[in-house]
């Protein structure tokens, strides 16, 4: 008996809980929602705004954004005016020429020449000259041409060395022999020129030794003919167009053998 009655008693128990457990919820719901006279409690429990703080500094660049696509060009611009015509130019002079002279200039007009300008302005006066062309026949006025010589002989008596020009040589020069040592400057024969070449005064063949070895210089002489029997040959002393010959005794009866050698320089005569 008293135990039935403690079910029923706990049954009953369950069911006030439940109910208590609802009435509490619902009260909650309604003090949260707000209920009479509860709306001006929570207004006025609210404190005012405040001004707004001032602006925060600015951050930090951003990275730059991608390239857009390039625009479409633009029209052609219209075409600028003409410029206006410049003035007109001065009206030259007449193109005559006067020559003036004909002659040759040492160092400037070797082989002759003249002098050219406008008419009526100095400011185009000119040397023009004429140039070498071609073949020359003799060598020209004021020029030098030069060789080298030399002779051996194993016996005594007299040596003989040809002289020859490339180019003749007119009129002949005179010949001037300058041994080992010798100064004969006076005579037109200033020795041998720093590059080597010997030197001639104009109308002057210079005969340099180098070396001589039992070789005494004798005489120089041409071939040319004989004015008086025509068809022979004779042998005047100096030097012909074609250049000259060398005479030398060579040794003693002793000591028979010499030896020379050397250089030579012809030089035209200036006109």
């Amino acid at each position: 008996m008293i135990s039935r009655f403690r079910e029923q008693l706990g049954a009953a128990s369950l069911v006030i809980a439940v109910c208590a457990l609802v009435a509490a919820l619902a009260g909650g719901a309604i003090a949260a929602n707000g209920g009479p006279g509860n709306g001006e409690a929570t207004a006025s429990a609210k404190g005012k705004r405040g001004k707004p703080g001032k602006p925060g500094p600015a951050g930090p660049q951003g990275p730059a954004g991608p390239v857009g696509p390039q625009g479409p060009a633009g029209p052609a611009g219209a075409n600028g005016k003409d410029g206006a015509n410049g003035a007109s130019g001065v009206d030259g002079e007449d193109g005559a020429s006067v020559v003036t002279g004909n002659a040759t200039i040492p160092g400037e007009c070797a082989f002759g020449g003249a002098t050219v300008e406008v008419e009526g302005q100095p400011a185009t006066k000119k040397k023009v000259c004429n140039g070498q062309t071609g073949f020359t026949e003799t060598l020209p006025p004021g020029k030098t041409e030069t060789g080298a010589w030399a002779g051996r002989s194993s016996q005594f008596g007299s040596l003989i060395l040809p002289i020859s020009f490339t180019l003749p040589v007119i009129p002949p020069p005179t010949v001037v022999f300058v041994g080992q040592s010798e100064d004969k400057s006076a005579e037109g024969c200033d020795g041998i020129a720093a590059d080597g070449l010997p030197l001639a005064d104009p109308g002057k063949l210079c005969i340099y030794a180098a070396s001589s070895i039992n070789a005494t210089f004798g005489a120089s002489f041409t071939i040319s003919e004989n004015e008086l029997n025509p068809g022979e040959k004779e042998s005047p002393p100096g030097a012909g167009p074609a250049g000259t010959n060398l005479t030398f005794i060579c040794g003693e009866e002793e000591a028979p053998g010499c030896f020379m050698n050397g250089a030579w320089a012809v030089t035209a005569v200036d006109e």
